[in-house]
């Protein structure tokens, strides 16, 4: 009798551990991340590349950069800003930069005092020995295109004051050359030059003339790139 009342008694017990430990050691672990890191951020270039975004050559005259230009004719003196040329002479002052390609643009703020023998302006295509450009410039109010045997010559009458204007020069092809001069970003002459040896180095620069008045004609924000 003892044994069977142990027995009911085991059996009743049963449901009561069991309802007590439900639910231990059932925590379920949780589930590993996939921490996969961030890399870093690359210090790249973005788009355009320091110093391959701008142009080629850039001057803006705030240092004496004079070390960087081959006086061929006249002087160059760099202050206050601006570059100017030496009295009573046609200075004509290249960059020693080539640029990268025969197709080039070259510009810069021209100072001119309205008269005939005073002028300034840029030039592209240089030869290393001056023997032949293009070369623009404003002279007593007219826009002034050459090359440097005078064999392209245009003219285009913008009445134009002593300024300054931002004159632009470009060249493009090795024949039937196309040479379009800019005013303050206006196009104002557009020329054809098929002449049987077009200018085709890759040299630019500017010109100062103050042979007739001497006037204080100046040039600044000189640039000159590829196109």
């Amino acid at each position: 009798m003892r044994k069977y009342i142990l027995f009911i008694v085991f059996l009743l017990l049963i449901p009561i551990y069991l309802w007590a430990t439900d639910g231990v050691n059932t925590v379920e672990h949780p589930a590993k991340v996939n921490s996969v890191a961030t890399p870093d951020k690359v210090s790249g270039v973005s788009g355009l590349a320091a110093g391959n975004g701008g142009p080629e050559i850039s001057d803006d005259f705030s240092s004496d950069t004079s070390a960087d230009y081959d006086v061929e004719a006249g002087g160059l003196t760099i202050a206050g800003g601006v570059a100017s040329g030496s009295s009573w002479a046609n200075s004509v002052i290249r960059h020693e930069t080539a640029i990268t390609s025969a197709n080039m643009y070259a510009q810069a703020d021209c100072i001119n005092n309205g008269a005939t023998g005073d002028y300034s302006g840029v030039m592209i295509r240089e030869a290393d020995d001056d023997s032949d450009k293009y070369k623009t410039w404003i002279s007593a109010g007219n826009l002034k295109l050459y090359d440097g045997n005078s064999d392209l010559v245009r003219t285009y009458d913008g009445s134009y004051g002593n300024g300054p204007y931002t004159i632009k020069l470009s060249a493009s092809g090795s024949s039937n050359v196309a040479v379009k001069v800019y005013v303050d970003d206006v196009l104002r002459i557009d020329a054809t030059d098929s002449q049987g040896s077009p200018p085709s180095a890759l040299y630019a620069g500017f010109i100062i003339t103050r042979g007739y008045g001497n006037g204080a004609m100046t040039i600044d924000n000189f640039e000159a790139s590829a196109l």
